[in-house]
């Protein structure tokens, strides 16, 4: 059954988002694959995951009966950790991941000791859609989700809407995940409050009630339209996505005019 006091932040990273779904009153079940992040992530939270209110679960999400699989760790963006290997060699303008062999985490297993969550955030760079997918083999849904959206290829865009609406979602949010930190936030709490917050370096941003503008499939891909425009001049299939020089300059000038050029996008979909 769905647990409306349950966020699942697949994808933890350094817990930027588990920090802000805890501020908003809500139980954590965090996934990370990187064995450092994890550790980080524990020392982070020993309060939380000692009340209960956080469980870390550590491991790469995959769709294998093995027990372990390759995860490719990157050495300086922590945050393009991956198991598809190319993902891996798409990042290596700025550095070769290290391979490493870590645990399998199977979503559907984990859906079933934890249960649905009330909004599934899932960014685990290449592999959102496994999580997805688990979802079918349940009856009820999240009453939110989001995932990283695709950047590059317009027919995988649509393929991901298609995805969401076979499981129900109707209502849909396009959300810039690159400068969130930049500006000051009201989030409201579970128990009713609004809040003055911060959203963290590398935070995904707002969900559910935090994010002001939804609609429908036709008016988020009309963002998205013009978005990849944005896409193919500044993206990674553009001239600043080919060499590690171009792409940190990119980002100084992002840090000076505090707006992404063109950073990258979460779609937000809901049941509700």
């Amino acid at each position: 059954m769905r647990s409306d006091d349950l966020v699942y932040d697949v994808g933890m990273h350094r817990g930027e988002d588990t920090a802000y779904y805890i501020a908003k009153g809500f139980r954590v079940v965090a996934f990370e694959a990187n064995p450092e992040l994890a550790a980080a992530g524990r020392e982070r939270f020993t309060r939380e995951i000692a009340d209960g209110r956080v469980v870390l679960v550590e491991g790469a999400i995959a769709a294998t009966d093995e027990a372990t699989i390759t995860f490719h760790r990157h050495p300086t963006e922590s945050v393009w950790g991956t198991t598809d290997p190319s993902w891996a060699q798409r990042n290596a303008h700025l550095g070769e991941s290290e391979p490493i062999t870590v645990p399998v985490v199977r979503f559907d297993q984990a859906l079933r000791e934890h249960g649905i969550p009330w909004y599934l955030k899932i960014d685990i760079e290449g592999a959102d859609r496994l999580c997805l997918r688990a979802l079918a083999g349940f009856p009820d849904r999240p009453a939110y989700a989001s995932i990283e959206s695709e950047k590059q290829d317009w027919s995988a865009l649509l393929e991901e809407f298609d995805l969401l609406g076979d499981l129900g979602f109707s209502r849909f949010a396009v959300q810039q995940q690159k400068g969130v930190s930049w500006r000051p936030a009201t989030i409201h709490t579970r128990d009713g409050r609004d809040v003055g917050y911060r959203f963290e370096e590398g935070s995904s941003g707002p969900f559910g009630d935090d994010i002001d503008h939804w609609g429908d499939r036709a008016d988020a891909l009309r963002r998205y339209r013009s978005i990849f425009r944005r896409y193919r001049v500044l993206g990674d299939e553009s001239w600043f996505g080919g060499g590690a020089y171009r792409w940190q300059l990119l980002k100084a000038v992002e840090g000076v005019i505090k707006r992404p050029l063109p950073g990258w996008y979460d779609t937000h979909a809901t049941t509700l």
